[in-house]
């Protein structure tokens, strides 16, 4: 995987931190609030298969909670 990507998002990650901003992918921003009230300015993770910082609400399921929603769902 290519690295600029992922060095570009998390950065706009922790810009938006700074600025105090819901993380991206937060999904309180897509209207897709499931269980989400909106993360907080800063509430993110380092997913530990793919390097990007995420917002909590994108933790994985039950099965894989310490990575993101997209590597775990690549996984099942």
């Amino acid at each position: 995987m290519n690295k600029l990507p992922i060095t570009l998002f998390n950065t706009a990650q922790l810009t938006l931190k700074v600025l105090g901003i819901r993380p991206l992918l937060c999904h309180e921003w897509k209207g897709q609030n499931y269980f989400c009230i909106g993360c907080k300015p800063g509430d993110i993770f380092e997913c530990p298969c793919c390097g990007r910082l995420m917002p909590w609400c994108y933790g994985g399921s039950d099965d894989y909670e310490e990575i993101c929603d997209t590597c775990a769902h690549q996984k099942l």
